[in-house]
């Protein structure tokens, strides 16, 4: 076995990320930088071809989840090409770290939305994002979802203020610090650690966010009848998944014409009534997929024709196949969840 840390100390000085991380193991951190522990029969692979080269199109993605810490979920994706719709997390703060290559976060030609190796994409609940690698080259990164709610109980202990909703004012930051506590948030959720210690990570690398880039506003509810018929027609867009619901039921149920409600809901929250809906049956999935429901019975219970049909969209969403977003039980038999390797589709 053989010790490297992510970004230097490889062979000829280059990057660790070329190498295939997925079969490494997370050994503890330098200076906020995961270490990786790699198996001897990845030595040959020190000699380092150009990151792409003889790769597949799409990368391999793990996730990992901590029972210590509920509203957290980090993800590695490696070397993907995976080019992402426009969407939106509803409920979720999505902070990203580029590791390899570069990203272009509401697609080419916004150079201010463009997150390349070393910096940090903030993306709010409910902004609309999408996710374009640069000329189309596999990319690295990871990424952690924060529960919106859990987030703000830890914005109130540091305030000791309820009411303020954080909100980042900027997409792409470079901050060293932050990386660095964000880099020491991932590497205990992957590697494992004592509860109060992941705990106390997690609240400084929440108090970096939030009072270097989380302005906020206020979390009361919104005024104007146009903003409750919104909120109305997400709630109902949330509700029965697994029944169809035509554009027309959806406009009669909040009083407007299909017209005029499809142009109100896009301008209001940046995407379709049914991009928005099919966000929700997914996230849906997610949490029965959790809980260890078998995949048709998933795809039923969120609405999706069959198996394939669902199969598809979640891919399309987060990047990665059902059985990859499965592969790793939140029950910890070992400090590491260990890796399901799948085919793309």
């Amino acid at each position: 076995m053989i010790l490297v840390r992510s970004r230097q100390d490889a062979p000829s000085s280059r990057n660790l990320e070329e190498v295939d991380l997925l079969d490494a193991r997370v050994r503890g951190q330098d200076n906020g930088w995961p270490i990786y522990r790699f198996p001897d029969r990845l030595r040959k692979l020190m000699s380092f071809k150009p990151c792409g080269a003889a790769m597949k199109p799409t990368g391999n993605v793990r996730y990992w989840r901590d029972p210590d810490l509920k509203g957290l979920e980090t993800c590695l994706v490696c070397r993907s090409r995976h080019i992402f719709p426009n969407h939106a997390h509803d409920g979720i703060y999505a902070i990203g770290i580029m590791d390899v290559g570069g990203s272009h976060c509401f697609g080419p030609g916004k150079d201010d939305a463009l997150v390349v190796a070393g910096k940090i994409a903030l993306i709010n609940p409910g902004q609309v994002h999408s996710g374009v690698p640069v000329d189309r080259m596999p990319i690295t990164y990871r990424m952690l979802y924060i529960d919106m709610q859990w987030l703000l109980e830890m914005a109130a202990d540091m305030s000791e203020k309820e009411g303020r909703v954080p909100e980042f004012q900027q997409v792409v930051v470079q901050d060293r610090l932050l990386l660095q506590s964000l880099n020491r948030v991932y590497t205990l959720v992957a590697a494992g650690g004592e509860r109060m210690e992941k705990e106390s990570v997690m609240l400084d690398a929440v108090t970096r966010l939030v009072s270097g880039y989380g302005g906020g506003r206020q979390a009361a509810g919104t005024g104007g009848d146009r903003s409750r018929l919104i909120q109305r027609a997400r709630e109902l867009l949330t509700e029965n998944l697994d029944k169809k619901m035509s554009l027309e039921e959806a406009a009669r149920a909040v009083g407007l014409s299909r017209y005029h409600f499809l142009r109100v809901f896009k301008r209001k929250t940046g995407v379709p009534p049914h991009v928005f809906r099919t966000q929700r049956r997914i996230e849906r999935a997610q949490q029965l997929l959790k809980k260890g429901m078998p995949f048709a019975d998933v795809a039923l219970d969120t609405g999706f024709t069959d198996q394939s049909h669902f199969s598809n969209k979640f891919k399309q969403f987060t990047g990665a196949t059902p059985s990859q977003y499965v592969s790793f039980s939140c029950a910890r038999q070992s400090n590491f969840l260990q890796y399901n390797s799948e085919p793309s589709p």
